[in-house]
């Protein structure tokens, strides 16, 4: 547990949760990924608030105008929750304002 800082979590990724091991090509039988991957991303974001950790997570995709794939979506949405934001390749400032809002929030919240 943190009771002396702001501690952050911040991750950026093209999608659900996933890992394939360095040097091998992906495939669904030797990756970690799915339903399984995002139900233990969700558990670990879980551990990380209890602990006063502040979690944001971003998905970053495609131009806007083509938008985001749905599989893709759906498994970003499933792994990282109401604290994962969609940014579109084309409007990289969304990071800016939404990291604003997290430390403005923390600050707040830590000095009432």
């Amino acid at each position: 547990k943190t009771t002396d800082n702001n501690v952050y979590f911040i991750t950026m990724t093209d999608g659900g949760a996933n890992y394939t091991p360095a040097g091998q090509k992906f495939s669904y039988e030797d990756s970690y990924s799915g339903l399984p991957a995002q139900r233990h991303c969700r558990q670990i974001l879980k551990r990380f608030k209890e602990s006063g950790i502040e979690c944001l997570s971003y998905f970053l995709s495609r131009n806007s105008k083509y938008g985001f794939g749905e599989y893709e979506e759906n498994a970003f949405k499933s792994s990282y929750g109401k604290d994962g934001v969609m940014i579109p390749m084309d409007n990289f400032s969304m990071i800016s304002k939404t990291l604003n809002d997290l430390l403005t929030r923390s600050t707040v919240r830590w000095a009432a």
